[in-house]
């Protein structure tokens, strides 16, 4: 009997309580689609920078990577263009020692021969001067070749760790 003359309210009650749910529903559903959206606006604006960083970064790797490839071609040509050098100042180096070997060799039939004791000894020919200055430019040359090959394997060396 008591449910007879409550149940109007209570049926007040839960029609109340159910609008009230539902409209507290629908606000907090609007206001969750409004916090997705801008978290998704979030993301996309962080995936984007990371994207600008991460090929900001690719290309001053692919920068680094393109001069230190130029820098070591340079280095390559010039240490094959040093060892050509090298190679043509020993040659040129062997072929003066040659000659100098050869200038200073006796020439043939000029062996000495054993003097009589009545001719005088002959004159010294002028040949002899002029050995002595062909003597002195081969070796200074020499000397001017061992410096350029010096030059030419320091520079190797120095080259050669940055390959």
């Amino acid at each position: 009997m008591i449910w007879l003359k409550l149940w109007p309210y209570l049926a007040g009650a839960v029609l109340f309580g159910s609008l009230g749910a539902f409209s507290a529903h629908t606000l907090d559903g609007k206001r969750y689609a409004a916090l997705e959206l801008t978290f998704a606006d979030y993301r996309t604006q962080a995936t984007e920078t990371a994207l600008k960083a991460q090929n900001a970064a690719r290309e001053a790797l692919e920068l680094q990577v393109e001069q230190a490839h130029k820098t070591t071609l340079a280095n390559q040509v010039t240490l094959n263009d040093l060892t050509n050098q090298t190679t043509a100042i020993a040659a040129d180096r062997d072929r003066l020692r040659r000659l100098f070997a050869a200038a200073t060799r006796p020439a043939p039939g000029s062996h000495d021969l054993p003097k009589a004791d009545d001719r005088p000894a002959a004159p010294e020919a002028p040949r002899a001067q002029s050995d002595g200055r062909f003597a002195g430019l081969l070796a200074d040359a020499v000397t001017e070749c061992r410096g350029v090959v010096a030059n030419t394997e320091a520079l190797i060396s120095e080259l050669s760790p940055q390959l």
